[in-house]
């Protein structure tokens, strides 16, 4: 950890990225395939950057615009942090307008019927206390809905206090998505715990790069102190209630 608390190396960027680029590709499936119920099909490419991805979701959106005449809107919550900065970073290197929520804008609690205008929500907050969920199934059966896909970069799942109580399936590059609603506009949810991986090089090379001066200085950092100090107060913790 930095000073100030935060990691000094995470793969919340590359995660945020990932996320945006499945949720676009998921709405674009959506719209080319719009008579089936189908889920969105498996990824099984890996990209070695994030600009070869952006090529590749910028053609399955233009096939999907050439059949709808528009592109789709995204909104991100949590987009002040490393995966939302990163989703917001994808969307505009694909042409994308994002509209981008944070702390001020989520104040006064959900569940919020703004969602309901776009058309993929991504989801990219800390979680860290109780708050009010974002959207509830009930709002999603709103008729003036318009989202149709639902990224859970955060995904939360596991935890009581998710504000995305709307489904509780881990799901996987494989299996990409998990449907909520069927219909005319379907919902699907993107929950995958690994998103980093779909541009594993990219990922794995920023992420080494802002460990490298820590690990060059091991173990005599500020950095390393911190995270040994929590070590052994989290040790101590759990050693003392057994």
């Amino acid at each position: 950890m930095d000073n100030y608390g935060r990691r000094v190396a995470a793969f919340g960027k590359a995660a945020g990225i990932a996320g945006m680029a499945v949720g676009l590709y998921t709405w674009a499936y959506q719209q080319i395939n719009k008579n089936s119920q189908n889920p969105c099909p498996p990824f099984t490419n890996r990209f070695n950057s994030y600009t070869e991805l952006a090529a590749d979701v910028s053609a399955i959106l233009n096939k999907a615009k050439a059949i709808t005449g528009r592109l789709p809107r995204p909104i991100v919550i949590g987009a002040l942090g490393r995966s939302g900065s990163g989703s917001c970073e994808f969307a505009a290197k694909v042409g994308l307008e994002v509209t981008k929520w944070d702390l001020e804008e989520t104040k006064a609690g959900g569940p919020f019927k703004d969602l309901l205008s776009h058309d993929v929500f991504v989801n990219c907050i800390y979680l860290s206390t109780k708050i009010p969920p974002f959207v509830t199934k009930e709002l999603l059966q709103s008729p003036e809905r318009r989202l149709s896909v639902i990224v859970d970069v955060s995904c939360d799942v596991t935890n009581p206090n998710n504000p995305l109580p709307i489904y509780d399936t881990i799901t996987t590059f494989l299996n990409p998505t998990v449907r909520i609603i069927d219909g005319k506009i379907p919902v699907d949810v993107v929950s995958i715990d690994h998103l980093p991986s779909l541009v594993p090089y990219e990922s794995s090379t920023e992420f080494g790069d802002a460990l490298i001066d820590h690990l060059l200085q091991y173990p005599d950092s500020p950095v390393w102190n911190r995270a040994k100090d929590v070590f052994y107060k989290h040790l101590n913790s759990t050693t003392s209630k057994l």
